[in-house]
């Protein structure tokens, strides 16, 4: 240390410096290169960005497009096959339709049919069973009672007093197979008097008949006193009517009832 002077030191601290200098210079041009460097890399990066994005935009609109034609063909599909089947829909309810109304047609004609055989039925039974009477009452046939004993037959000749044969002339009442006698006949006869001489259920009514039953004496009998009693209870009587075959239902509201008048 004795040995180094002033001047070595100033020219070793000069070199010292230099060199300093030499590497502050190197490294600055070494951090502009790095920077340069690090600059130029994001604008490649900036610019491949921009072309990707734009290479995005352009297939997303591509892609876009393709959906929006997919979803219009789907569309377009979906209503031709919604046309299709509503046609289709249409079809079978025509199909349908026809088909009740033939059947309806059908059932109708059979209906008809039905009846116009069952109407033929009933006629020709009907039929049968007048030619039958007539050929009975040609033959001498006699409708006869549960003993053996032919069915009486009776006219009206007397009502409240007045003659009446005239009227009932051609009107018979006649007694039954399980009750043939003269108070039959005239229950008959009473039920039938108010519709005859447009009299009222309330009123009483005095009548005489005749009895002209074939072979018989033409005896006179009664004089009957008839009413109507109002039922407590109405009641439905069905009728058939031997000529046509044909059943009738009505209610009855009042009994009819006799008595001798002599004997009241």
């Amino acid at each position: 240390m004795t040995n180094y002077s002033p001047k070595q030191f100033a020219g070793d601290l000069k070199a010292l410096t230099d060199l300093i200098d030499n590497y502050s210079a190197e490294g600055g041009a070494s951090s502009k290169r790095r920077s340069a460097s690090a600059s130029a890399k994001r604008s490649a990066s900036a610019a491949a960005s921009k072309r990707r994005s734009a290479a995005s935009r352009k297939s997303g609109g591509a892609s876009t497009a393709r959906r929006s034609a997919s979803a219009k063909r789907s569309a377009s599909a979906s209503a031709s096959s919604k046309r299709s089947a509503s046609a289709s829909s249409s079809r079978r309810s025509a199909t349908r339709r026809s088909a009740s109304k033939s059947g309806g047609s059908a059932k109708r004609s059979a209906s008809a049919s039905s009846k116009r055989s069952a109407s033929s039925k009933r006629s020709a039974s009907a039929s049968r069973r007048s030619s039958s009477r007539s050929a009975s009452k040609r033959a001498g046939a006699k409708r006869v009672d549960g003993e053996g004993n032919p069915i009486r037959k009776f006219r009206i000749v007397k009502i409240n007093g007045k003659d009446a044969s005239k009227k009932y002339s051609q009107r018979y009442y006649s007694g039954t197979k399980k009750n043939n006698t003269p108070g039959k006949a005239a229950l008959h006869a009473l039920s039938k008097m108010p519709t005859n001489e447009g009299l009222n259920k309330k009123s009483k009514i005095t009548f005489s008949l005749i009895e002209t039953t074939h072979g018989s004496a033409k005896k006179i009998w009664g004089p009957y006193e008839g009413k109507f009693v109002k039922l407590v209870e109405s009641r439905k009587v069905t009728r058939r009517n031997p000529k046509t075959g044909k059943t009738a239902s009505y209610m009855v509201h009042y009994k009819p009832m006799i008595a001798l008048a002599n004997e009241k």
